[in-house]
């Protein structure tokens, strides 16, 4: 699983799910390669867009695509991306009915929905000095989860799992990309800027709407006071964070992926798959939980 994350930071891990999903009915993971590579290009396709509206000028320490080409060129991009992600994953008939194929194509489609529906949440709740946990789920279930939810659920039925059966990695998938958001959020705050490539405290300096801030303007009056209406800066930030700590919201955040995490499993046990790629993907799981970028 350490092929997973890339030299320059970047994470396999969709296309990942893709072939793993495939794999635990099917050993020819190769015949699922398009879906994979559709569902990377989709993400991608998702980031640069996403940096457009975020307007967002680094993503990793690099110049964002719209930053070092122009606002024009990169919904360009963007869209040149969605269009081959369509494209590439109509090879799949090659190897795959085309049954499973329009199916596949159609859970790809509405996948994109839920991401620009979580998108538009994202940037809705800025505005907003509450938001409740529920609507925080409902956001990154679009913005986050519904991806690795349709990466297991379409590598399942390439490889030839029964529709049922698909059900059951797409609440994997779910339950996984619910936890890998809120461990991104925790990493957001409590990460090492060395390791992850940004300041620790940069989701509260840009007042990103994350699990912990969304607890902590909940249950502590402390918080609330010094993030409401205020500038953020460094050392505000690092006051925010050890008011979150002493409210423990650092060990809720934590409690919260790793139980997402066991929730995800549970749904991949009792399956009559194959046990290597089954185990692949529990690694990959719990690597998703333990992470430190």
């Amino acid at each position: 699983t350490g092929s997973s994350v890339n030299n320059d930071g970047g994470k396999r891990i969709r296309p990942l799910l893709v072939l793993l999903s495939a794999t635990c009915y099917s050993e020819n993971w190769h015949y699922s390669l398009p879906a994979a590579s559709a569902i990377e290009l989709i993400h991608n396709f998702s980031l640069i867009h996403d940096d457009i509206e975020d307007n967002s000028e680094l993503r990793r320490g690099r110049e964002t695509v719209w930053k070092r080409w122009g606002m024009a060129q990169g919904i360009n991009a963007g869209d040149l991306m969605f269009s081959i992600a369509q494209s590439v994953c109509t090879d799949l008939v090659k190897h795959i009915e085309s049954e499973r194929v329009v199916k596949i194509l159609k859970i790809l489609n509405r996948t994109c929905v839920e991401l620009t529906k979580g998108q538009y949440l994202d940037m809705a709740y800025e505005a907003l000095s509450d938001v409740s946990q529920d609507e925080y789920l409902r956001m990154i279930q679009g913005k986050t989860a519904s991806l690795i939810t349709c990466s297991c659920k379409i590598g399942a039925i390439a490889g030839g799992a029964s529709y049922s059966d698909a059900e059951r990695f797409a609440e994997f998938g779910r339950n996984l990309g619910l936890a890998f958001q809120v461990k991104d959020d925790w990493l957001g705050i409590w990460g090492d800027e060395a390791v992850t490539g940004k300041s620790a405290e940069s989701d509260l300096i840009v007042g990103k709407k994350t699990l912990p801030v969304v607890l902590g303007l909940m249950d502590s009056h402390t918080f609330r006071e010094g993030y409401i209406g205020k500038t953020i800066d460094y050392e505000q930030a690092a006051y925010l964070t050890r008011i979150l700590e002493s409210a423990g919201i650092k060990e809720r955040i934590e409690a919260e992926s790793e139980s997402l995490t066991r929730k995800a499993l549970k749904e991949l046990e009792d399956q009559d798959i194959n046990k290597l790629p089954y185990n692949a993907l529990i690694a990959v799981a719990n690597q998703l939980t333990l992470r430190n970028k």
